[in-house]
């Protein structure tokens, strides 16, 4: 039973990856909606830097300004995502896509 848990909660992930808007600046993730205290933004890798449609639309929490990573990883940061995930990004938290 853990193993398809394990496996659904991994395809969950996969579909939700593959599924997730593109975009080239902010302005395009127009089917991205977030909650209170949270705004969208285009997130681009760090390899690739900002090419068109290679970024993904997340949610970034208002408020809060970072310059680091582990400013991201503060509990008094409502991330709803792993620690892997929580990034510091063009100044703002998110849970990364990339």
């Amino acid at each position: 039973m853990k193993i398809f848990i394990a496996l659904t909660s991994a395809l969950i992930v996969f579909v939700a990856y593959v599924h997730a808007e593109q975009c080239t600046v902010n302005n395009d993730c127009t089917m991205t909606s977030c909650s209170n205290g949270y705004h969208v933004i285009c997130e681009h890798s760090h390899e690739g830097g900002a090419t068109t449609n290679g970024g993904f639309c997340v949610c970034a929490v208002n408020d809060f300004v970072c310059t680091t990573r582990p400013q991201c990883l503060l509990s008094s940061i409502a991330l709803n995502c792993r620690d892997e995930r929580k990034h510091c990004y063009d100044g703002k938290c998110i849970c990364s896509r990339f």
